[in-house]
């Protein structure tokens, strides 16, 4: 997986798609919601990792969650978090069956945004766009909700 710099890299020299760029950044979107159930499951041991599980167990334990806040933010929302350290800052929805690695447009641009990721994309819309075309290419699936998956 490409780092961040070697994505600017890329987009500066113009060697990189639009759709090349969004599935690099769907990467790095995915390694840090890896890096924070990894982080949870640290700190709290096992997590429901489906949507309703995760929203009713965060309910069960917000005050539990709310104590790190000198390593990490956390914001627990219906079937997900934002969450937020020195290094990064992500929202992501679990997935209905247990599914950590889904994503939407929305999320990605603000991901983008709230990160510094240099990006010729300049808005949500225009990703939106680029997703549309891979999940009728058949590259990605949506759940029917709000994530889209890497088939």
């Amino acid at each position: 997986m490409a780092k961040i710099s070697e994505i600017s890299c890329q987009i500066l020299f113009g060697e990189m798609t639009k759709t090349d760029e969004l599935y690099n950044i769907i990467g790095l979107f995915n390694k840090r919601q890896v890096e924070v159930v990894g982080i949870l499951e640290r700190h709290f041991g096992e997590i429901p990792q489906s949507g309703l599980g995760w929203s009713l167990w965060s309910s069960m334990h917000h005050n539990k969650l709310q104590s790190f806040k000198d390593d990490f933010k956390l914001f627990p929302h219906g079937y997900g978090l934002t969450f937020s350290n020195n290094e990064f800052w992500i929202d992501f929805d679990f997935g209905e069956d247990g599914e950590i690695n889904g994503f939407d447009a929305k999320r990605l641009w603000v991901f983008i945004e709230k990160n510094n990721i240099e990006t010729n994309f300049l808005s949500s819309h225009e990703i939106q766009e680029i997703i549309k075309l891979e999940t009728k290419k058949g590259k990605l699936v949506f759940s029917g909700d709000t994530n889209y998956y890497i088939k």
